[in-house]
């Protein structure tokens, strides 16, 4: 059996980690890069879970970190919901109930959203609070979403590849047993 250090092998502190998610609150252009699952809560409302990734906002320094946001898909989350697609620039509909149809609509679309932190078990997690209207993202805001949308298609992100979810350590997003409506 050859010998193992385990130095040699130890990851990188600077990445992976609670380094990757984005744990405070801000207003960050973001887009929604894997659809992760499709759930119930306890009390039986259905939400979606997707994986996303900041790309501008503020406070800096947030750039390329990750998040997990449940959007439910009840009828009392339409509104919200509505408005997180029109903060995209998606205004045709779509299927709710087809993963397919879900992730040609919502995901690799930059938009404009304010973060709140919450705390879960010694943890904290940013989450979407409201999306921004389309015409609040500045023309700085724009090039560099239109800059991560082409740099995320060069490296193949489309939505389809959950490969990078969940490895190497990460702390999982808090469970969700919550009956908030978005």
């Amino acid at each position: 059996m050859a010998t193992f250090d385990p130095s040699a092998n130890a990851p990188d502190p600077n990445s992976g980690g609670s380094r990757r998610w984005l744990d405070r609150g801000g207003k960050f252009c973001v887009a929604f890069t894997t659809l992760r699952d499709r759930k119930r809560t306890r009390g039986g409302k259905e939400f979606l879970l997707f994986r996303g990734e900041v790309i501008d906002g503020q406070p800096t320094g947030q750039e390329g970190k990750k998040f997990t946001q449940r959007v439910f898909i009840n009828e009392e989350a339409w509104k919200r919901l509505g408005a997180m697609c029109l903060a995209m620039g998606l205004s045709e509909p779509f299927d709710l109930s087809s993963d397919q149809e879900v992730r040609e609509a919502m995901l690799l679309r930059p938009f404009k959203a304010r973060f709140k932190v919450e705390s879960h078990d010694g943890n904290d997690y940013a989450k979407i609070a409201y999306s921004e209207p389309r015409d609040s993202m500045s023309k700085g805001e724009a090039e560099r979403c239109d800059e991560w949308l082409e740099n995320a298609r060069e490296r193949g992100l489309d939505g389809w590849d959950d490969a990078d979810d969940m490895g190497g350590g990460e702390r999982p997003p808090p469970p969700g047993d919550d009956d908030i409506p978005f």
